[in-house]
């Protein structure tokens, strides 16, 4: 546990704890965040889906392994940002809002999140979304440039772990890559079938 808990977020280090308080091993962590990362897509995949074989078949073939699988913190915290998006179009705003400061505590990268509350959900604005992929492929070879120059800025655990993975990942940027040219394809598809769908 010692060994696994530094400059991690805070549910790591409560999780392992109490873990760690009754004598288990850091095998019951793994266990207890792919419980919650699959529980929780499962659960809105039945709630939320019209097609729920398809949307299985998608998590398991995609999703699955890429964060429940490897990803395990950033998987639980996909799970509950997906139930906070369920609970926010039930108009249970109160537990959306609680589910997203938790989800934040599993990965701080659940802040991206946040502005899609301020999505009118009861009209598609296919201009803003199509903007939203254009703006941010252009923007995405100036993001390296950007993060340099605010790093100073950013609390430590966020700086600590943009340091850790540019020199674990220190590769060239390369966003038109098949997968990510995949990605692109599949959200063109659903915005321009957005009424159909």
């Amino acid at each position: 546990f010692d060994k696994m808990r530094g400059n991690v977020e805070i549910s790591f280090h409560y999780i392992s704890q109490l873990i760690k308080s009754f004598g288990g091993s850091s095998i019951y962590l793994f266990v207890i965040y792919a419980l919650i990362g699959v529980s929780t897509k499962f659960f809105v995949i039945k709630k939320m889906s019209a097609f729920p074989f398809l949307s299985l078949v998608i998590y398991l073939g995609y999703l699955f392994p890429l964060q429940d699988l490897t990803q395990i913190r950033a998987g639980a915290a996909a799970g509950i940002l997906m139930l906070a998006i369920y609970f926010f179009l039930e108009g249970r705003k109160i537990y959306s809002y609680l589910l997203i400061a938790l989800a934040i505590t599993f990965h701080y990268s659940s802040f991206i999140v946040i502005p899609l509350l301020f999505l009118n959900k009861k009209k598609f604005n296919t201009v803003f979304f199509l903007l939203l992929i254009l703006v941010s492929h252009v923007a995405a070879p100036l993001l390296k440039r950007i993060i340099e120059l605010s790093i100073d800025f950013l609390p430590a655990v966020i700086r600590w772990k943009i340091l850790a993975y540019d020199s674990e990942n220190n590769l060239e940027l390369n966003i038109f890559n098949g997968w990510q040219l995949l990605r692109i394809t599949i959200a063109l598809f659903f915005i321009f079938n957005v009424g159909k769908l």
